[in-house]
């Protein structure tokens, strides 16, 4: 799977920043973002099956700033998804369901 480092601002999956995460992948966060991260999932077309992600890759976990799923145009998400306390070393990730254009939250 590829990986992008996150930046402190809102950021869409196969674009800009996150452009390797296309198709999927995840998003490892290597400090504390300093300010609300709203991450749009990638835009259709999207594989059946694929997961995103975004991980807190740090020894301690995060408690002051939220991050936070949407999805993009034409798709829909299982369950929202805005965590502020992102324990160390943990992931969110959802995967994606073509049939229905659903992202399922799986972790």
């Amino acid at each position: 799977q590829k990986v992008a480092s996150a930046l402190n601002a809102a950021s869409t999956y196969g674009t800009g920043a996150l452009a390797t995460l296309r198709w999927g992948g995840n998003v490892l966060f290597t400090v504390q973002p300093t300010a609300l991260v709203a991450l749009t999932l990638p835009p259709n077309p999207v594989p059946d099956g694929a997961i995103v992600g975004f991980c807190n890759v740090t020894g301690s976990a995060f408690a002051t700033t939220a991050i936070s799923w949407t999805a993009n145009s034409d798709q829909t998400l299982s369950t929202a998804v805005s965590v502020v306390d992102l324990g160390a070393t943990t992931c969110k990730r959802a995967q994606f369901n073509r049939s229905n254009t659903t992202w399922y939250v799986i972790q």
